[in-house]
């Protein structure tokens, strides 16, 4: 408990940082910029932070940076590029359409519609004016990124285990205690309880960092009507994730033979590119591609959330993706198992010392 509550306390202090530096950032983006824009068309005007001056605002100790109009644009005389550059170019974009309508005898008024942008409903078959989808896809991606480091944090511990008992000659002791696969499901279930309690963990911490950062709480958001159901096969992909992931890195921790092996330093890696690969259907979330992912056991875990929220997927694909993905576990399992049990009765090798 004093360890979590001290986490929370200093998502409070970086919230608070955080919200003193938007605070500073905002109002530093927001002062004016002043230039020398004398005999230029923009000469004498405003916009947003950038004041362009005229020869007669110029004196004598004014130091800006100076605007000249060159052949198809302007060109800017300044030390070094500054970080503005982006929001000036904006700028001079709005005025020079505003001076062509203009010149075209387009007045104010019919400037400011023109600029009015467009007003887009999505809306259902009945009528029904459709939610954003943008507050889900976020708990999604969340849940999902919170799943990928519950699942690295797994990866440690299963392999610190297992490889110690193993290269430190606990074996007649596991075989005197218990049957060993009945071992391995209590280290790997242990694995799983923790990678559970990391999600939920830290899944609480991110809604009160969101809170706090953001001010607002869950009241505003309208989620969709299927939220619920999209909710519960995202847990369900979550368990059975860590299920997938925990059973595969014990069958693979198990058939190390030698505590020399670097194969445990970069398997990391590959559940890390098999969410990144899932994660890559978001371009594309009703695409063959995508498709084939949430089929896929190492990959369904990241592309059928994204797929359920954009696309209408078939009740019966992701229940024939989630048991696709629990029967690849149990397949997993199996693998361990026997791999355990033949790894703790067979030699392996052992650590030498140096000769100097």
């Amino acid at each position: 408990m004093k360890g979590e509550l001290l986490g929370m306390l200093l998502l409070i202090v970086i919230a608070l940082v955080k919200l003193a530096g938007d605070a500073v950032v905002t109002r530093e983006a927001a002062s004016v910029v002043y230039l020398h824009a004398a005999d230029t068309p923009v000469a004498g005007l405003t916009h947003d932070r950038f004041r362009f001056l005229d020869t007669g605002e110029i004196t004598a100790s004014d130091s800006y940076p100076i605007l000249k109009s060159r052949e198809g644009g302007y060109s800017l005389e300044i030390a070094r590029s500054p970080s503005w550059a982006g929001d000036l170019q904006q700028s001079l974009n709005v005025l020079q359409r505003r001076q062509i309508l203009s010149s075209l005898d387009v007045s104010a008024e019919e400037l400011q519609e023109a600029d009015n942008p467009v007003l887009l409903q999505v809306m259902d078959q009945n009528g029904v004016i459709i939610g954003g989808q943008a507050p889900l896809a976020a708990i999604s991606i969340a849940m999902v990124v919170l799943t990928m480091l519950s699942i690295l944090g797994c990866l440690g511990m299963l392999f610190h285990g297992l490889l110690a008992e193993r290269f430190a000659s606990a074996t007649e002791m596991i075989l005197s205690a218990t049957p060993p696969g009945f071992w391995l499901d209590c280290k790997v279930s242990a694995a799983i309880l923790h990678g559970l309690k990391t999600v939920t963990v830290y899944g609480a911490y991110a809604l009160a960092g969101w809170v706090l950062v953001s001010g607002s709480t869950m009241g505003p958001i309208h989620l969709p009507d299927n939220s619920w159901t999209i909710a519960s096969s995202l847990l369900a992909f979550c368990l059975f994730g860590l299920l997938l992931w925990n059973w595969f890195f014990a069958a693979c921790a198990t058939m190390i033979r030698s505590p020399h092996s670097a194969f445990r330093n970069s398997l990391a890696a590959f559940p890390v590119t098999m969410i990144m690969i899932g994660f890559g259907g978001l371009r594309a979330p009703d695409g063959t591609f995508i498709q084939l992912l949430s089929w896929f056991p190492f990959t369904s875990m990241a592309a059928m959330p994204v797929r359920l929220l954009y696309v209408d997927v078939p009740a019966w694909e992701v229940a024939a993706s989630v048991m696709l993905l629990a029967a690849t576990a149990a397949l997993c399992r199996i693998w361990a198992r026997n791999s355990f049990r033949t790894a703790i009765v067979s030699p392996v090798e052992t650590s030498r010392p140096h000769k100097s």
